[in-house]
């Protein structure tokens, strides 16, 4: 094993975050495993829109879809934060992924655009309610990473091509750019950046 990695995972607990009741069930059986501890950090990971959310313009969409994708992909913060907070020690640090098409129209995003501004708004809502008890909440805008989940999205190499010719590092971010940022928002270091 290498200095620079993590132990390994102390268990697996399946967890869908559409559900109250399977997200009250994956924080207890944390506890119960680890009786008496807490953790210091909670990583919100996750997107999902249905594939029909992409295949139609917005305006086409069904309600059904859009609710999937807005409880997995914005309103699971505000669950999982709510059921993990007794399993959080005071000066804890949430933290989740963004992406710039909440504040800008970026093609073939769609539903996920307005997903991930919905997100925003919990990161600062929460962080406003849960600061006075030291618990700090933020998201990660990384930019257009080559994930399995963006490969789902309509034109996305066009998106990697746009960022790398454009940004001011002429590169597209990397998985360990994301990793880095994450560890400094979990660290101490940035004990005083909440709601960002």
């Amino acid at each position: 094993k290498r200095k620079d990695q993590l132990p390994a995972s102390g268990g697996v607990y399946p967890l869908d975050v559409a559900s109250d009741g399977t997200t009250q069930e994956f924080v207890t059986a944390f506890g119960a495993e680890h009786p008496g501890k807490k953790a210091d950090i909670l990583v919100h990971d996750i997107g999902f829109a249905p594939r029909a959310c992409f295949d139609r313009p917005v305006l086409f969409v069904e309600d059904e879809d859009i609710n999937t994708a807005m409880t997995i992909s914005a309103n699971s913060l505000q669950r999982c934060l709510k059921h993990a907070l007794p399993y959080l020690n005071p000066g804890s640090s949430t933290i989740t992924l963004t992406y710039a098409a909440s504040n800008r129209f970026v093609p073939s995003y769609g539903i996920m655009s307005m997903a991930k501004a919905a997100l925003e708004c919990w990161t600062r809502e929460l962080a406003c309610h849960l600061g006075p008890e030291g618990h700090r909440v933020n998201a990660i805008s990384s930019g257009p990473i080559r994930t399995i989940a963006a490969s789902g999205i309509p034109g996305f190499d066009r998106i990697l091509d746009h960022v790398e010719a454009n940004a001011p590092l002429r590169r597209n971010v990397s998985q360990d750019d994301v990793a880095g940022a994450t560890l400094w928002l979990a660290s101490p270091l940035a004990a005083g950046v909440t709601g960002q």
